[in-house]
């Protein structure tokens, strides 16, 4: 008897807990109430969405590392400084005049290539002479700083050679006479009126590659070979105390209508804009992805790639001013396309937390790369190419 009034209260339960609510209990629940799950995507709807490029001139100088070289898009040049205060020993001798500098030169450790294997790679070296906005360059150096600047350049090069000295590290000399001056400067031998600004390396007319050398962890470090008066050979190692980068965009660059364009160093940043006027208000937004296209032709990378695209929220596309500095999707790389999810700001664009303005764009690695990647924009005559935003939301139905 027990057994057949637990079998009955289950069949109860399952007849009451049915999927589809009764006809009685859909009287009870408001048509305002009852949300749906849509999905919209920018694709097949055809909305209205543009892009555009915008220069940004960026502050290398916070960078990780320096960049050297040039290509048909870009030139980057880098600042060295080294701050030659040595051991008491040799203080010594650089007061009383007895010292002899046989030797001097710089290695850099390689972090950064981009261009071809085969490609030519050669700089020049030079002194600079004077920096006309205070006693040296800093960290804050930009490239419209160059101009501030002054560099012997018809003494050719300081560096009598150039070389690879494996696969990680690259090896230059130094005209032990500037040496010298440098450690005379620093230590401030006999009243001298020398200057140490350190040097800038321009990349040669041939070059068509670039490399870019750790900044931070083994920055560039200056080798000097000292004779003693005793007939002992010192070297005094001094690494890097200030490096810099500066990229420059060549003229007259190639672009094509529709493409956006993406570029560390310089900074080329991009803006993206839909028209989402159409949603529904008050949405709840499970999922926003966005999907970004690259030109794989006309796109130049470096290793490390640039695998990561930044998406930050706008407040004003005019004065490309953030809504929020502190928040940004990173879009990752697959194959020919960057995709990220950008829930976060269409549910603030919905929810009127912030009108929509669009998005900013950027390389995540844009202080310490030269790359140029080519993105097609909101143009591109095959619309399958174009930035395409997909959502999941609910609403009330």
């Amino acid at each position: 008897m027990r057994l057949l009034f637990v079998s009955i209260v289950v069949v109860i339960s399952i007849v009451s807990c049915s999927k589809d609510p009764t006809s009685t209990g859909l009287k009870q629940i408001s048509n305002t109430d009852i949300i749906t799950t849509v999905i919209f995507d920018s694709d097949p709807k055809n909305i209205n969405q543009r892009t555009s490029n915008y220069n940004f001139v960026l502050v290398t100088g916070l960078s990780s590392q320096i960049i050297i070289g040039k290509n048909n898009y870009a030139e980057s040049d880098a600042l060295i400084r080294f701050s030659m205060v040595v051991t008491d020993t040799l203080l010594n001798h650089l007061q009383l005049n007895n010292l002899i500098i046989q030797s001097a030169w710089v290695t850099m450790d390689s972090s950064y290539t981009l261009g071809s294997s085969t490609g030519n790679f050669d700089f020049s070296a030079y002194s600079i002479t004077d920096y006309h906005s205070g006693n040296y360059w800093s960290l804050g150096f930009d490239r419209d700083s160059l101009s501030l600047l002054t560099y012997d350049n018809t003494n050719q090069n300081v560096n009598t050679s150039a070389a690879v000295v494996d696969s990680a590290v690259m090896q230059f000399n130094i005209n032990p006479n500037l040496v010298m001056s440098w450690l005379k400067a620093d230590n401030k031998i006999n009243n001298t009126t020398n200057k140490n600004l350190g040097i800038i390396l321009k990349p040669k007319s041939s070059t068509n590659k670039f490399f870019g050398f750790d900044a931070t962890t083994t920055p560039p470090t200056i080798h000097v070979a000292c004779l003693l008066p005793s007939g002992v050979l010192d070297t005094a190692i001094v690494s890097s105390n200030n490096c810099v980068h500066v990229v420059t965009p060549a003229a007259n660059v190639t672009t094509k209508s529709d493409e956006l364009y993406l570029e560390g160093g310089v900074s080329l940043r991009g803006t993206l804009y839909f028209d989402l006027s159409s949603l529904p208000k008050l949405s709840i937004f499970n999922k926003a992805t966005l999907t970004l296209t690259v030109d794989t032709l006309n796109t130049f990378d470096g290793t490390p790639s640039s695998a990561d695209i930044k998406v930050q929220i706008l407040a004003d596309t005019a004065a490309k001013k953030l809504a929020d500095s502190t928040s940004a999707t990173s879009m990752v790389r697959s194959g020919n396309q960057y995709s990220g999810d950008i829930t976060w700001m269409l549910q603030k664009w919905n929810d009127g937390k912030v009108a929509n303005q669009g998005m900013l764009i950027s390389l995540s690695d844009e202080l310490t790369s030269v790359a140029r990647i080519a993105i097609y924009n909101s143009t591109a005559q095959n619309k399958d190419l174009r930035p395409r935003l997909k959502l999941y939301f609910i609403q009330k139905k």
